[in-house]
């Protein structure tokens, strides 16, 4: 399942950078609409507070491996590709991935990632990218209605 984000983008992909902004969901992963709703307008939302100007492709994944993530998530500044990891996780834990890797994607379009090392866990990358993450999620529930974002 494929879903636009944003109406009148060019999504043709380039063979560098992607252009336009796309969400594709693995239909293996079988996401409810309303969950793949809220997930678009995060990745909305989130675009909008961190001010990314370029296109991207966001793939919700269900296998790891086949996918090369190492952990949940992994974002290539260069390509404007992200892939989360999302088979058993709940959606809050996914929707903080995806803050993430949009931050790391927005450090790539400032020019920070070139000149700061990229490290595992810490350095000024991680520590941006994960404080930005639960900051924009924590933000989004409460705009959107705490039970849309945390439901049981």
């Amino acid at each position: 399942m494929s879903r636009l984000l944003r109406e009148g983008d060019d999504h043709t992909a380039s063979p560098r950078r992607v252009s336009g902004r796309k969400l594709r969901v693995e239909s293996s992963l079988e996401l409810r609409d309303d969950r793949v709703a809220l997930v678009a307008d995060f990745i909305n939302y989130c675009c909008v507070k961190l001010g990314i100007e370029g296109g991207f492709e966001v793939h919700l994944v269900a296998d790891r491996r086949s996918n090369s993530i190492q952990t949940t998530a992994y974002c290539d500044p260069d390509s404007g590709v992200m892939k989360i990891y999302c088979k058993g996780r709940a959606v809050p834990d996914v929707l903080r991935s995806i803050g993430h890797e949009l931050a790391h994607l927005r450090q790539g379009e400032r020019g920070e990632i070139g000149p700061n090392p990229v490290m595992y866990a810490g350095g000024f990358l991680e520590d941006d990218a994960n404080a930005r993450a639960g900051t924009l999620l924590k933000m989004f529930a409460r705009s959107q209605g705490m039970d849309r974002v945390y439901e049981e």
